[in-house]
């Protein structure tokens, strides 16, 4: 997981952004995918989305229309 932006506060909207990063670990996310093939983990998924379409997600983001997370899925 990352973010890519340094973050910020957004007091209007009661959202404070925070910069991230983790680093991959093979057996973690193993883990993890078995907790949420389990049903101990939910994710708040709000889209699938061709990754062709990432300047539109973005832009939807930046205007607070998407809650939840986007999968980004490649072509081909």
């Amino acid at each position: 997981m990352s973010a890519t932006s340094p973050g910020g506060e957004f007091p209007d909207s009661g959202v404070r952004v925070t910069f991230f990063s983790i680093r991959s670990d093979p057996a973690q996310l193993a883990q993890i995918a078995a907790r949420v093939a389990a049903g101990q983990l939910r994710l708040d998924i709000s889209a699938r989305r061709p990754l062709a379409e990432t300047p539109l997600v973005h832009q939807q983001s930046e205007a607070g229309a998407i809650r939840g997370r986007v999968v980004l899925i490649p072509e081909g």
